[in-house]
């Protein structure tokens, strides 16, 4: 039998020593070429990432979610709604796009929104590649009122217009006197009755359902909404009791409240 020599041996390791190490730097490539592409692929809009689809309100506000942590001014750039509506851009977080409209948009009327290619990421600066879009259509409006009529604790009831659908909107024990629909169509600013006979101002948001209130009006009734044409500010009339003087209800007074910052402030001063 015949034994192999030193260097043949030597040979095949070397060989075979130049195999793996030719098959890492493969994969390396490999990897590298994975790690670079990720890093160049264009952004897009996520599945189910984007609404309203179909029918929708006229206050819905509208909602983009990208793959990416966007740069806000890149995307103000390539937003685009047709037809044109003013409206304010926000971002809930670094992907999610939200635009609200500053007058509700009209009814049977078709929306389109697109993002059209270009706009950029705001880490990687990557783009996206081809333009986005898709349309709705807004549907009738809704009504607001108070109901029962024949009785004096009524709360809010809104019915579809168009399918004729209603529904119950606040569940006071004590009632809700009077309201007013925000400019923008999509909060409602209510009095509601306390259980000691005084009244505040509530705020129901009709797209979250949530309801807070924006007034602490201790002894005194508070009442008669009205908002501000940007809808970030609440006129509302003031009658104090004077419960402690003996003097009987002042006058009513009108009150301005601030709806973010709940700051409070007599509208005139020799009112």
């Amino acid at each position: 039998m015949i034994e192999p020599s030193p260097s043949h041996r030597l040979f095949q390791l070397e060989r075979f020593d130049l195999l793996v190490a030719a098959a890492i730097l493969v994969l390396l490539a490999a990897i590298g070429g994975v790690v670079f592409a990720g890093d160049h692929v264009g952004i897009y809009i996520v599945e189910d990432g984007f609404a309203p689809v179909g029918r929708a309100g006229g206050a819905d506000p509208i909602r983009v979610r990208f793959s990416d942590a966007m740069s806000q001014s890149s995307v103000a750039e390539h937003f685009r709604i047709e037809p044109a509506v003013e409206g304010d851009l926000n971002w809930i977080s670094q992907d999610i796009l939200i635009f609200t409209p500053h007058r509700p948009l009209s009814a049977e009327q078709i929306y389109t929104v697109t993002i059209t290619r270009g706009a950029r990421s705001a880490k990687r600066g990557v783009t996206l590649h081809d333009d986005f879009s898709w349309s709705f259509t807004v549907r009738t409006p809704r009504a607001v009122y108070l109901a029962p009529s024949d009785e004096y604790d009524r709360n809010l009831f809104m019915t579809d217009l168009e399918d004729g659908s209603v529904y119950q909107l606040t569940a006071s024990e004590n009632g809700v006197e009077d309201f007013a629909v925000s400019p923008q169509g999509n909060e409602i600013a209510y009095a509601q009755y306390n259980a000691d006979g005084s009244s505040d101002l509530w705020i129901l948001h009709l797209i979250n359902q949530t309801n807070r209130q924006i007034t602490n009006c201790v002894d005194a009734r508070c009442f008669g909404p009205a908002w501000n044409a940007d809808g970030t500010q609440v006129a509302y009339n003031r009658e104090d009791y004077n419960s402690g003087l003996g003097l009987g209800p002042s006058s009513s007074r009108v009150w301005v409240v601030d709806v973010k910052s709940l700051r409070t402030q007599l509208l005139f001063e020799d009112s």
